[in-house]
């Protein structure tokens, strides 16, 4: 692979990226904090585990084509990562429609209705 010299000594390569922009991109998308907006632990649980993926994706294809060495570890480790937040997200959901299929359904009146039982 040739590398094109620029002035300043900055190398574009691959997808014309610099290492120092890479650097930069990595940076400002691994700085990107979750906000969630569920109290429920386990649909927090689903919503992290959606932002991560989203994240690691992100970052892998920053790195894609990017024939630095710190680059491409960086690649490995994010699919590494993506993969057990995959596998994570997966148990999740299923553990969601476990509960969801033995949870008793209660079916309340609406404000002011009668209510099918009564005390005397």
């Amino acid at each position: 692979m040739s590398h094109a010299h620029r002035p300043g000594g900055k190398c574009k390569i691959g997808n014309n990226m610099t290492r120092q922009q890479f650097e930069q991109v990595r940076l400002s998308i691994e700085s990107e904090r979750f906000h969630p907006s569920a109290s429920d632990p386990l649909r927090f649980g689903i919503e992290r585990a959606a932002f991560e993926r989203q994240k690691f994706e992100r970052l892998i294809s920053a790195a894609e084509g990017l024939p630095f060495a710190t680059a491409a570890a960086k690649r490995a480790q994010w699919l590494r990562q993506l993969q057990r937040v995959a596998a994570t997200s997966e148990r999740l959901e299923k553990l969601r429609a476990e509960i969801a299929a033995v949870r008793p359904t209660l079916r309340l009146p609406l404000v002011g209705g009668n209510l099918p039982y009564t005390r005397a």
